[in-house]
């Protein structure tokens, strides 16, 4: 079974090309999310005209954004939506290699302190699985993304030592 940390870059990549910088903001990377929709808003403003605009509203109004007995489409309006596809398309790759660039620090992190702790001692960043529903989320989560069941977080600073003089 695939594990669901190893679905998280291309689930990125996925709303990255729905909504650009969706990708980004799910895996918690804010200011860069935000960036990519502050670009795309920014080259929208730029260099999309009022024409293209229009184009744009005339053909969803009509149900498609290209209709058979529609009039040839100039091609500053073709270059324009290309320049916002482009732009949507690398924000979506720049998300799922940021999703990839994360998963593989975190399991390069993982092996390095695997091997420090020793066999008898759980990975703290390793998935785990819901006691309610059984199935599988990311360590340090208070709450089950499946069910919301509060599930217990592992605290090692937690040991009982605080009254010790």
């Amino acid at each position: 079974m695939v594990s669901l940390r190893r679905l998280k870059p291309l689930v990125a990549g996925l709303l990255g090309l729905t909504i650009t910088g969706l990708g980004h903001l799910y895996l918690r990377r804010w200011r860069r999310g935000v960036a990519w929709i502050i670009l795309v808003l920014v080259v929208g403003q730029v260099f999309v005209s009022q024409a293209t605009l229009d184009f744009v509203n005339a053909s969803f109004s009509q149900g498609s954004l290209f209709t058979p007995q529609q009039t040839p489409i100039p091609s500053e309006t073709l270059q324009e939506l290309l320049l916002l596809s482009v732009l949507a398309t690398a924000s979506a790759v720049d998300a799922y290699l940021v999703g990839v660039r994360k998963l593989r620090d975190a399991d390069a992190e993982a092996r390095s302190a695997s091997g420090s702790r020793g066999a008898g001692v759980p990975d703290a960043d390793a998935a785990r699985n819901c006691p309610n529903c059984g199935k599988e989320f990311e360590a340090g989560m208070e709450f089950c993304p499946w069910c919301a069941e509060r599930v217990a977080v592992d605290d090692a600073d937690d040991s009982g030592d605080r009254d010790a003089p």
